[in-house]
């Protein structure tokens, strides 16, 4: 498997995913469900902000690094050089066939950098937000450097849920290096939305505020609001009692992305 940045090929298995997590299916104390985006809305997303995608990638494809070292085992050099040859000779056999087709999609996540941000509908609204106690409530929100998480999202099966925090973790790296705070809205009323809630306390993250929202062929709904700070996020991974977890969590990501280079 692999972590790389999206693509435009990628918006048709990332729809065929989100339709595997329709609120009417979930059970959202554990896997969650995703609301919104049509095949133009995320398009938009892989045009103008930070999506990545979590695939099983394609063999064919020489710049990968061979999935047997991309599992988290350990490889002998003997090994790794006869999944190699194998793995040529695979590829070969096959490159016609698998040249034309897409990498089956495990996950993605979705990410508006401060620009995006701000000609979004959400911060149209803003001024809607009913906000707790927080120390983003206006005017002080005008002038930080915000990102929003707009998506998360992995298959169902149980297997594949593990990868949900290192897709977390790799986008929270990437928003951080130029942002001072990580927004993101979870499902409030008339049904909660736990699935994130996990990797949220992890993050330290704040309960910000409540906004309502309508959604086609769901209604009306309202959205938590929560917050992550930068240094609060730095601090959660030197110190926290979560650090063994965390590790694990970044060792996961570093593997993915040693699968791919772009």
């Amino acid at each position: 498997m692999r972590l790389r940045v999206a693509t435009a090929a990628d918006v048709e298995p990332m729809l065929a995913l989100k339709s595997k997590l329709q609120l009417a299916r979930a059970d959202a104390r554990t896997g969650g469900f995703l609301l919104g985006s049509s095949a133009e809305q995320y398009r938009f997303f892989v045009d103008h902000a930070q999506v990545l995608v979590l695939d099983r990638g394609l063999d064919t494809e020489p710049s990968l690094v061979h999935a047997a070292d991309c599992t988290g085992e350990q490889t002998s050099d003997h090994a790794r050089d006869q999944a190699r040859n194998h793995a040529g000779d695979h590829a070969r056999d096959r490159a016609g066939e698998q040249s034309t087709r897409a990498p089956a999609l495990i996950g993605f996540v979705i990410a508006l950098g401060d620009r995006v941000l701000r000609q979004s509908d959400l911060w149209n609204r803003r001024h809607a937000i009913q906000w707790q106690s927080s120390p983003l409530t206006p005017p002080p929100l005008e002038n930080l450097r915000l990102s929003y998480i707009e998506q998360l999202a992995v298959l169902p099966e149980l297997a594949y849920r593990p990868y949900a925090p290192a897709l977390a973790l790799a986008i929270a790296q990437r928003l951080f290096a130029d942002h001072d705070y990580i927004l993101t809205t979870t499902v409030h009323q008339p049904i909660r939305n736990l699935a994130a809630w996990p990797l949220l306390a992890i993050a330290d993250a704040q309960l910000m505020g409540f906004i309502d929202e309508e959604y086609p062929h769901v209604g009306r709904i309202q959205s938590a609001l929560h917050g992550v700070e930068r240094s609060r996020f730095i601090w959660q991974l030197r110190h926290s009692p979560h650090q063994p977890l965390l590790r694990r969590i970044q060792k996961t990501v570093d593997r993915l992305q040693q699968c791919y280079t772009r």
